[in-house]
């Protein structure tokens, strides 16, 4: 997995990831496209709690099948 910028993240994950971000700061964001796009992201609040948030997206030729969190 290699480090990535938010901006090329899936739209619907940078929204996931705002909605958490008025508790949590965003950590580390990576990705991997071994068999198919997965974005890892995570996420720790001041008092230590960590959440994860993962987007894996599935292509089949040049369309994509499915986006699942």
């Amino acid at each position: 997995m290699e480090q990535v910028q938010r901006e090329s993240i899936p739209k619907q994950m940078q929204e996931r990831i705002a909605a958490c971000e008025n508790e949590f700061a965003l950590k580390s964001l990576t990705h991997d496209d071994t068999d198919g796009d997965v974005w890892v992201a995570a996420l720790e609040n001041s008092e230590g709690k960590a959440r994860i948030i993962t987007c894996a997206v599935k292509k089949n030729g040049g369309g994509v099948l499915r986006v699942q969190f």
